[in-house]
Order: structure tokens, then C-alpha cells, then sequence
């Protein structure tokens, strides 16, 4: 994942940034970091492929974690 990217809506650099925040997958609850982006001039957040697909693995990988998958 990159660092510092563009604000597709503004076209500032905005910075990478991370969250622990809760996800529903199967009716059951995952705590996981999730990576996004944060613009200072808008105040937009936003995700990329990158971001989403780190945030889907962490869940997915609990997820098998506690059905012992």
C-alpha cells in the first residue's frame, strides 16, 4: 500500500491511516485494522483495492481462525 496518495475528489495528498473497526462476516463479529485514507482538505475517507482487500483478509483469516478452517 502506498504511503501518500492523491484525493480522487480534491487531488490533495492524503495520507494512509489505520482503525480498528468492527465487520460483520457469516453473523459473526471481527475486529480488525482497517487501512484507509483520510483527506485534511476535504475530510474525505476513502479506500483503494489495496486497502479493502487487506481489511477483507484480516476478516476472512479470524474467520477461519475460530471455524478451524
Amino acid at each position: 500500500m502506498e504511503d501518500i496518495i492523491n484525493c480522487p475528489f480534491c487531488n490533495n495528498p492524503t495520507n494512509l491511516s489505520n482503525q480498528k473497526r468492527k465487520f460483520v462476516y457469516h453473523k459473526e463479529v471481527f475486529e480488525v485494522n482497517q487501512y484507509f485514507y483520510r483527506c485534511e482538505k476535504c475530510n474525505k475517507e476513502f479506500t483503494t483495492i489495496e486497502t479493502d482487500t487487506n481489511t477483507i483478509s484480516q476478516v476472512h483469516n479470524k474467520y477461519k481462525k475460530i471455524k478451524k478452517i
